[in-house]
């Protein structure tokens, strides 16, 4: 099914084929679904464990933990079963970002799917009331596994991770939640897949479906989106190719955005509004120059005998 998402309060709606969709937790107010789609934007961030050089980042700070917490196998597992999965969260404000997911991965202790729902959610998953605050001026040398640290890496905005092993060298394996780094300015077609939260009477929807008259053929849809894909990075356009196009390429073989075709017309009447408000503005000052052609020769004499007059003060 081809799904909408409100985006810039109202301003446009995302479109994303929903290639699998699955319910695997039933709350009393949201829904926790497992998803697979089909979409063209900006690479979402995603759960990694890479190895970075600690020399070639500022360390900002680390953040402590005064209680119990999770230890290294049980984070090490809980980080492999997410590895490369993306969250939605439509039912509230929150943002999943790297410091929620280093919190969760150090202090949530329930059942998986329990968990997952806790980390969309925000909250929930601090049940041993652990405090936390955070340390700064922090020296490299008295790093160790688990450690939960900001660092700021290529001049960029700070960031998050967890150590999983640190033996004193400037490598160290970590876990990150951030846009791959091969997908660095990548703007075009691609496959998502992850978890996402739903509630089921929201006030304001954010989510809409888009009803088809006719269903979709997956395995079409599927030969379509690698035929998109094989076309190359940053394959992305507004007007002529944005997320809606690709969307109905791919079910339909049709390339078509509503959204796109709407912008155009809104901006075209508004062209010829504007045109002709500036025509009758402009329609006074011709009658007013062809009045002062006709006082042309005084308005001449006028400037002469001014400034006539001004050199003689001068003088």
């Amino acid at each position: 099914m081809q799904v909408m998402y409100r985006r810039l309060v109202g301003f446009y709606f995302h479109h994303v084929m929903m290639r699998e969709c699955k319910l695997i937790f039933e709350g009393k107010r949201c829904d926790l679904l497992s998803y697979r789609c089909y979409e063209s934007a900006e690479p979402n961030s995603v759960v990694l464990i890479e190895r970075l050089n600690l020399e070639d980042s500022v360390l900002v700070g680390r953040v402590c933990y005064h209680g119990e917490t999770n230890s290294l196998e049980k984070v090490r597992d809980k980080a492999n079963q997410l590895l490369g999965v993306s969250f939605i969260s439509e039912a509230t404000d929150k943002v999943i970002n790297d410091r929620l997911l280093c919190e969760w991965l150090k202090l949530s202790s329930g059942p998986d799917v329990e968990d997952l729902m806790h980390l969309l959610m925000g909250s929930g998953f601090n049940s041993n009331e652990v405090r936390i605050e955070t340390e700064f001026f922090v020296s490299i040398t008295d790093l160790k596994p688990l450690d939960h640290l900001i660092i700021r890496r290529n001049g960029k905005h700070k960031e998050h991770i967890l150590l999983l092993d640190w033996n004193e060298g400037p490598e160290a394996s970590c876990i990150r939640f951030d846009v791959p780094s091969c997908m660095d300015g990548y703007l075009g077609p691609l496959e998502t897949h992850g978890y996402m939260i739903m509630e089921r009477n929201p006030s304001t929807p954010t989510v809409y479906v888009n009803v088809r008259n006719r269903p979709i053929d997956a395995d079409l849809m599927d030969k379509r989106m690698s035929n998109v894909s094989s076309r190359g990075r940053a394959y992305y356009d507004v007007l002529s190719y944005n997320c809606e196009h690709m969307c109905g390429l791919i079910s339909n073989g049709r390339s078509y955005s509503a959204q796109a075709t709407a912008f155009g017309n809104h901006a075209a009447s508004f062209a010829v509004r504007a045109g002709r408000s500036l025509y009758l503005a402009l329609l006074p000052l011709s009658n007013l120059f062809n009045l002062l052609g006709h006082f042309r020769y005084f308005l001449t004499g006028g400037m002469v005998l001014l400034s006539l007059l001004i050199l003689a003060v001068l003088d």
